[in-house]
């Protein structure tokens, strides 16, 4: 089975046995699959959705502090402290296997 450790600032690697202990050293590959939309405002605030294959070895716990979503020169990090509508929205976050991201603003000039 997978898991994890964090090896590098942007990459992560884990295996567990069957009692699911963290078997250190071990290496996972990881990638994207898709993203979805492909289109959002240029004011900012579109959700994307980042799939891929083996994402949950990125964080077994759910924990996305070291996560980051870049957009062109923008680098998006987790702040849970941001709050719409009233409730937590987190600019960066992990569920279900998956990185939901919050596009910023894109200056147009």
């Amino acid at each position: 089975a997978l898991g994890g450790t964090l090896v590098g600032a942007n990459d992560a690697s884990f295996k567990v046995n069957t009692d699911n202990v963290v078997v250190e050293d071990a290496l996972l590959l990881y990638w994207t699959t898709s993203l979805a939309p492909s289109i959002g405002f240029a004011t900012g605030g579109t959700r994307i959705t980042v799939a891929g294959v083996n994402f949950d070895a990125l964080s077994p716990t759910g924990d996305n502090s070291k996560m980051r979503c870049k957009f062109a020169n923008t680098i998006v990090a987790p702040d849970p402290a941001v709050i719409i509508d009233g409730r937590v929205q987190d600019p960066v976050e992990f569920a279900g296997g998956k990185i939901l991201c919050t596009a910023p603003a894109v200056d147009m000039a």
